[in-house]
């Protein structure tokens, strides 16, 4: 019987293997830790970005789409989806794709930062940072959606960007401290 640590073993492996551009190693890998437990979240999303990195997008959209249909919790697949959708359509097909996670998860801080990431890049400034300023609101008014601190970080950084594009830089410096405070 083989054991959890095997899964993260596996994945490790993985991630190692994708970012050193060994492929074929990460994908050996990653169906290994699948195969271990088929509805490890990490392992899925994983397994499409290697098949991404191999040239196979349309594989990597139907791994997401048959764990969309398989499991209760959806929404980091589906986000996993949008970025895809980024890579190979564009971000206008990324944001129509979001549109429906934002009618979903209206209140998901989650979904509103990916919504700000994209906004930030289309040069919607003013949009972004509401977006990314009631994702934070967000985390503080319900531990339903607190993410872990790699994420807040994130987030603050991102929120500090946009502040320092508009100009407030006060403002900037206190997100980005944040962030430096959360994930150093």
């Amino acid at each position: 019987e083989l054991m959890p640590e095997s899964i993260l073993l596996n994945i490790l492996m993985s991630e190692i293997a994708l970012s050193k551009g060994d492929l074929q190693d990460a994908l050996v890998h990653v169906q290994t830790a699948i195969a271990i437990d088929p509805l490890n979240q990490d392992a899925i999303v994983l397994k499409s970005k290697v098949l991404v990195a191999l040239g196979k997008s349309d594989e990597a959209l139907g791994v997401l789409s048959k764990a969309i249909e398989n499991t209760q919790n959806t929404l980091p697949y589906q986000i996993e989806q949008v970025y895809l959708y980024q890579q190979l359509e564009g971000i206008d097909r990324a944001l129509q794709h979001l549109h429906g996670l934002i009618n979903e998860y209206p209140d998901n801080p989650e979904v509103l930062t990916v919504m700000a990431g994209l906004l930030e890049e289309k040069g919607e400034v003013e949009a972004a940072v509401q977006l990314t300023q009631q994702a934070i609101r967000g985390w503080s008014e319900t531990t339903d959606h607190e993410p872990s601190p790699t994420v807040q970080a994130d987030t603050h950084l991102l929120l500090g960007r946009l502040l320092c594009r508009s100009g407030q830089l006060d403002q900037a410096i206190h997100h980005i401290s944040q962030s430096i405070q959360l994930n150093p």
